[in-house]
């Protein structure tokens, strides 16, 4: 069964590129120095020529989104939950009608909240 190939077996980089100087992989501290040439030992990453650069962009920026939505996701249940465990002995219709409206709308907010999460897992898992 063979191995699926590593970052560094992806050789797709601009073979021409001043920056990487054909290698695909720039110094991240130094971006116009090639990365195993740059003298601060910082690390590499993928050079604008190199395709995995793309790929680089669009996973950060799923991550981002996906905390983003699990960060949503956590303060919507915590207020769900706050709400829920209120007690309603003692109040007055108004005030138990408040409390019911504001357990739907919390509800309602962690919903929204699970199925963007889940959005995001979905988009990045199908096949």
């Amino acid at each position: 069964m063979a191995r699926p190939p590593r970052i560094s077996d992806i050789d797709d980089a601009n073979k021409d590129c001043i920056k990487c100087l054909g290698q695909g992989w720039v110094c991240e501290n130094h971006p116009d120095r090639v990365a195993h040439e740059c003298p601060c030992g910082g690390a590499g990453m993928p050079c604008t020529c190199n395709p995995l650069f793309e790929k680089g962009i669009q996973m950060l920026t799923s991550r981002q989104q996906f905390d983003e939505a699990s960060k949503r996701l956590e303060e919507a249940t915590t207020r769900y939950n706050n709400i829920s465990m209120q007690n309603t002995v003692g109040l007055s219709a108004e005030e138990r009608r408040d409390l019911d409206w504001r357990y739907r709308l919390a509800r309602k907010d962690q919903i929204e909240a699970e199925r963007a999460v889940a959005e995001i897992v979905h988009e990045h898992t199908a096949v």
